[in-house]
């Protein structure tokens, strides 16, 4: 037995057989239990590849993958595994993995503008795509066909990087009203770049201006002048006013709820006849009492106007005029709001018991800013006393 065969003795094992020469002998088998030694530098590549990616990422990883062999750029598991830690190494995997759903989607999914480097069937996929441009928006350019005219795709593209790469979706979205409006709430200033039409459509215009008040500016036709849109936007951004149409910024309604949004930074938007109109500084001063510094000078002396000053601040009473700082009845009003304004008071005023009495009744504080010793007098200590215990009691009020 056995002696059949001069040559080499041949071992054969189960399996499919693959054909090969050896030493010139016949044909030989080699089954599938027999390891080679390229399998086996190939193997341990790949696990090698595997042990030093372990705690790479980023950079670290692309740049791993870039110096690797053939045969680690092919092996399927080692592409999905870098491509998880830094997706732009899919351009050195190997052409029939840049093609696998898996693996593309994996890429994309860490960085999206890795899509560049994958196959065109790929970049035709929807959900690779959407994938690609919920990571980064500009992803988009580098999708190819459907995806492009695709109004989901898009809307998320934008949704992610705003207007800047509306350029790259098909013509009929790049003036589509829902994909601007995306782009606007994300930055209200993209108005600029969009078509008339939709600077001129209300809905549009009003997520602009919700995201950025100076986005009216880049409004078009009568809009400007559309009282309604107008009140409106100066509603949520007073220094809109600056763009309204001319008309609108003689309105004082307009004017009106400008300066209860902004206060008086945006009177000097009003029409000329509105910058000094006493119920256009009311509103102001209530939004900031020591505006009341800048106000002409028949408002300070107007004592609605200074009354709205110092209700807000009564550091205001000492923009108010001269006649009303000596004005007993109208101090006693000015201290009764804030106490703290009998500072600003006329001297003879900051030694009267009464004015004084009702300050500190006010504002115990006030009381360093009596004259005459009143501010050592027992029924001024009292008072102060008083108001003190009021506070410690939670009553009274505790504003100045």
């Amino acid at each position: 037995m056995g002696c059949g065969m001069s040559g080499q003795r041949v071992t054969s094992h189960e399996g499919p057989k693959i054909q090969g020469k050896h030493a010139g002998s016949p044909d030989v088998s080699i089954g599938e239990g027999t390891s080679t030694p390229e399998g086996e530098d190939s193997l341990a590549e790949e696990q090698d590849f595997m042990k030093e990616l372990k705690g790479l990422k980023g950079i670290d990883a692309w740049r791993l993958f870039r110096d690797a062999t053939t045969h680690v750029k092919a092996n399927r598991e080692n592409v999905l595994a870098v491509v998880k830690e830094n997706g732009l190494a899919l351009d050195y995997a190997d052409k029939k993995l840049k093609a696998d759903k898996e693996i593309v989607l994996a890429a994309v999914s860490n960085t999206g503008r890795g899509l560049r480097y994958a196959a065109p069937s790929a970049k035709e996929d929807k959900e690779v795509v959407l994938a690609a441009v919920a990571q980064d928006g500009y992803a988009l350019q580098y999708a190819v066909g459907p995806p492009k005219a695709d109004k989901e795709v898009v809307l998320a593209a934008v949704a992610k990087n705003g207007y800047n790469v509306i350029k790259f979706a098909a013509p009929d979205l790049q003036a589509d009203k829902d994909v601007w409006i995306t782009a606007v709430s994300k930055d209200g200033r993209a108005l600029e770049y969009a078509s008339n039409d939709l600077k001129m459509d209300k809905e549009v215009i009003m997520t602009a201006v919700k995201e950025n008040g100076q986005a009216f500016q880049y409004a078009v036709g009568g809009v400007k002048a559309d009282k309604e849109l107008v009140l409106a936007v100066v509603a949520i951004d007073g220094e809109a006013l600056n763009y309204v149409s001319d008309k609108l910024k003689q309105d004082k309604d307009v004017v009106m709820a400008a300066c209860y949004n902004r206060g008086y930074s945006v009177i000097q938007y009003a029409s000329p006849n509105l910058q000094t109109n006493k119920d256009v500084w009311i509103t102001a001063c209530a939004k900031d009492g020591l505006v009341l510094e800048h106000a002409a000078d028949h408002l300070k002396a107007d004592k609605e106007v200074v009354l709205a000053a110092v209700a807000k601040d009564g550091a205001a009473f000492q923009f108010a005029a001269d006649p009303l700082r000596s004005d007993k009845e109208f101090v006693l009003k000015a201290v009764r709001t804030s106490g703290n304004s009998l500072q600003f008071a006329s001297d003879d005023l900051r030694e009267d018991r009464e004015v004084v009495k009702a300050a500190v009744s006010r504002t115990r504080s006030a009381l360093k800013f009596a004259k005459g010793g009143l501010n050592r007098d027992p029924e001024m200590l009292i008072a102060a006393r008083l108001k003190l215990s009021a506070l410690k009691c939670g009553l009274g009020s505790r504003r100045t």
